[in-house]
């Protein structure tokens, strides 16, 4: 359930490759906990075993109550094993591998009480599991997996939409560097759009846009290519959750996905009948759908100065709802003579960007609350985090310090 991340080789043919001695036992401890085993009374989070060879050594109360039997001091191993395989036979596999081979894994397990992630690596001559339970947030993983799906088949939908327009269109960073051309602008052979093409925004791009031209044998009416191009991008937008508003110079609406009245609780057919940008905010800000503003006069005349000069126009900000949501709004100049509005609701990704916060301040916490010396190394043997009792054990004091160090280097200074 899960991918697994493996790491070949015995760490203790390691420990023999450094030498004896002190440089020994500084492996040793950045390697795994040092000791008899796993304290009586650890951090209430850590979920701990420690096994050596066919059985169980010591385990954290948490991990006592969460398996029972199978985690008492000098249990079979075989109990433990036969826990983990009805849950998910890799995982088994994986202990297996662990145990006979030294091979480190980490993997996400579902267990009658929850989801958990596991990670298991040989710590000294025993191995050890730390199990962290993540069921508050296994739901909003999938979703957001799914999600992401979402939008990479609304993305390819979008991209063949265009290709299917005979209009030229072009993919632009906010650079100016082209990055995408639709089938229409691959016929012209032309790298850059031209002058004249209209420029439409891409919300939560980076400041990404798509620039459109007239299609060379678009002469009979003018301006037929950017209607039938602003017909296509109706219609693929009419599918997406991302709300697109179009005002014209007069500040009146003309064009809306249903997406900008399901983002705000609005009737459709409200939208349909064309208000001006005024009466839209004001009917917003009635059914509480607009930030709380201490001067709202002041801060709807700001919006409005935007068409002062609509070639230069130019609003990014985040509405901070009172219901709680957050919705990234961006407004950029139309081709059409008026300013397009997008608004994406950001409140899912926020939620999750501050509990990866939270998430990591507490890891850090809990490791520096610990009596035992913890070091984490990457993949290149360079330092990632040493908690304080680490550099107390080992006397490091001011030579030690948050910035990278190769794992050589401790040892060079411990000796």
């Amino acid at each position: 359930m899960g991918d697994v991340t493996e790491r070949e080789g015995r760490q203790g043919d390691s420990l023999r490759r450094v030498g004896g001695g002190a440089a020994t036992r500084v492996v040793a401890t950045l390697l795994g906990w040092v000791g008899a085993g796993v304290p009586d009374d650890p951090p209430p989070a850590l979920v701990a075993i420690r096994v050596s060879r066919d059985h169980v050594a010591s385990a954290s109360a948490p991990a006592r109550a969460l398996f029972a039997e199978a985690a008492r001091r000098g249990a079979p191993l075989a109990l433990l094993r036969d826990r983990l395989a009805r849950c998910d036979g890799a995982t088994a596999q994986a202990l297996d591998a662990l145990m006979a081979r030294g091979v480190a894994f980490r993997r996400r397990i579902q267990l009658a009480e929850g989801v958990f992630d596991l990670s298991a690596e040989p710590a000294g001559g025993d191995c050890l599991l730390v199990f962290t339970d993540i069921s508050a947030h296994a739901a909003a993983l999938a979703a957001a997996e799914a999600e992401l799906a979402a939008a990479k088949a609304e993305a390819a939908a979008l991209r063949a939409a265009l290709d299917a327009v005979k209009a030229p269109v072009w993919r632009r960073t906010a650079q100016g560097e082209v990055i995408w051309a639709s089938a229409g602008a691959r016929v012209l052979g032309g790298a850059d759009p031209p002058e004249d093409a209209a420029i439409v925004p891409i919300a939560a791009a980076d400041g990404d846009s798509l620039a459109v031209a007239a299609a060379p044998t678009a002469t009979p009416a003018p301006g037929a290519a950017l209607n039938r191009f602003v017909e296509t991008v109706t219609e693929t937008f009419a599918h997406l959750r991302i709300g697109l508003a179009i005002y014209d110079s007069e500040r009146r609406l003309t064009l809306a996905n249903p997406a900008v009245a399901e983002l705000f609780g609005a009737d459709p057919a409200w939208f349909a009948a064309r208000p001006t940008l005024r009466e839209t905010l004001d009917r917003l800000r009635e059914a509480r759908q607009l930030p709380e503003q201490a001067n709202y006069p002041a801060w709807r005349a700001q919006l409005f100065t935007l068409f002062d000069d609509v070639a230069r126009a130019s609003y990014e900000e985040r509405w901070e709802l009172p219901d709680g949501r957050s919705i990234h709004v961006v407004g950029r100049p139309h081709a059409l003579g008026g300013i397009a509005f997008i608004f994406e609701d950001v409140t899912e990704a926020i939620a999750m960007q501050r509990w990866r916060s939270t998430a990591v301040e507490v890891r850090r916490a809990t490791l520096d609350a610990l009596a035992d010396g913890v070091v984490v190394l990457g993949p290149d043997g360079q330092t990632r985090m040493a908690n304080p009792a680490f550099v107390t054990l080992w006397r490091l004091g001011e030579r030690f310090d948050d910035a990278p160090r190769h794992v050589s280097d401790i040892a060079a200074a411990c000796r």
